[in-house]
Formats: structure tokens, C-alpha cells, sequence
């Protein structure tokens, strides 16, 4: 099943005077592993100094053999000087086209967590409603995409393509259309985190 590999930077200063640093290694690396779909590069708006890199893998065991190939330490020493401190890395099999997401102008990231006493049914029950709400032409770029994290079970990521952050809150916004969806939502879920990112694909 394929999987999204998620990887949370925080960014050095060179890499935000260019955040193109890493478009090499992880095209001439990354991009040629068995395995590789595609790779995306982004920015946080929020913060402007979380960068995050996406890729997309045929299966976690994909990602893991190229973790275990010889050529890997010569990847992390070519990523080093875009990082300023620990990255986070984590594992997503998404439900949902996520290159719809990650391919908009802006990209929603949202992390949430299993409230007491629900379960992962609970929101795959739910999640039929927000795709079907996330599907508003022409300022978003939906359907969402939803998953679970592999490494933490009832942690979940949504992510979901707009036009602009401004457009992604006139819709869920007080007075916005999606405001009741994301409402429902939350009684499932607690919201960690949500983002929005300029991504860029490089392979």
C-alpha cells in the first residue's frame, strides 16, 4: 500500500535563504530508489521557518530499504546544512489522491488526535462527510486525503489543497459554509496542529 513519508525541518538559515538546497539529493537520491513515486518540498506560511519534505512510496518497506542502503548517509550528509535541529519524521498511509493536496497553491496540514473513547472506525465513519464538504471549486482543491500514522496509531493527518490560507478560512471560518463539518469533526478528534504549506514538487 502506498505510503506518505512526512518529514517536519526545522530550517537552517541557508536553506531559507533557498529552499531549493535539497532539490538535488533528493532527486538524484531519493527520486531514484525503488520505489519512489514522487517528492515535494514546502515551507510553513505560518512560522516560515518549518520546512517539510514529502514523499510518496509504493510501500513503507520501500523507504526502509533505501534507510538501509549504502548510499544513505551520503543522502543525510547532503540534507545536513538545510537542517537547524531534530527533525521530525513519521509514516501516513493516506486514504485519498494526496497529489491533489500537495500539488495546490497552499496545502492544509492538520494533525489530530483520537479523543477519549472514540475509535479510528469513528472516523472513518465521519471522514465520507469531509470529503464530500471538502470538495468546494474553485477555492479548494479536494477531495481531502486522510491517514493514520504508522508510528502513532490515533494520530491522524488530514491534508487538503486551497487556493490561499484566506480562501481555507472563508469556508471553515465563523461564517463559513464548512464551519458545522469541522465542528462534528472535533468531537472526534483533537487538533494538534494545522498549517498551511507552499509546496513545490521536485521529483
Amino acid at each position: 500500500m502506498p505510503v506518505v513519508e512526512i518529514a517536519s525541518i526545522p530550517a537552517s538559515e541557508a536553506f531559507l535563504a533557498d529552499l531549493t538546497l535539497i532539490d538535488g539529493p533528493v532527486a538524484n537520491i531519493v527520486g531514484k530508489a525503488e520505489g519512489f513515486i514522487s517528492a515535494y518540498v514546502g515551507l510553513q506560511i505560518e512560522d516560515q521557518k518549518t520546512a517539510y519534505l514529502i514523499v510518496l512510496w509504493e510501500s513503507l518497506e520501500a523507504h526502509q530499504k533505501l534507510i538501509g542502503d549504502p548510499i544513505y548517509p551520503t543522502l543525510i550528509s547532503q540534507l545536513a546544512p538545510a537542517v537547524a535541529g531534530a527533525l521530525k519524521l513519521q509514516h501516513v498511509e493516506f486514504t485519498g489522491d494526496v497529489a491533489i493536496a500537495f500539488g495546490a497553491p497552499v496545502t492544509e496540514v492538520a494533525v489530530s488526535k483520537l479523543r477519549e473513547g472514540k475509535s479510528k472506525e469513528d472516523v472513518d465513519t465521519f471522514m465520507p462527510v469531509m470529503v464530500e464538504a471538502s470538495k468546494v471549486p474553485p477555492v479548494a482543491h479536494g477531495p481531502c486525503a486522510y491517514g493514520e500514522v504508522i508510528e502513532e496509531p490515533g494520530t491522524f493527518y488530514l491534508v487538503l489543497g486551497w487556493d490561499s490560507p484566506e480562501a481555507h478560512r472563508a469556508v471553515t471560518g465563523v461564517e463559513g459554509p464548512g464551519k458545522e463539518v469541522v465542528k462534528k469533526f472535533r468531537e472526534i478528534v483533537d487538533l494538534e496542529s494545522m498549517v498551511h504549506v507552499k509546496f513545490t514538487k521536485v521529483a
